[in-house]
């Protein structure tokens, strides 16, 4: 692989893991009933 793939694959992983994180806390935060 390429370094511009890996660092893509590297931000696009850390953007995925951000959004991740962020749902699991507001769906903590407002649990449906």
């Amino acid at each position: 692989m390429r370094n511009e793939d890996v660092a893509l694959f590297t931000f696009f992983g850390a953007v995925i893991g951000a959004l991740t994180s962020i749902t699991l806390t507001l769906l903590d935060q407002y649990p449906r009933p």
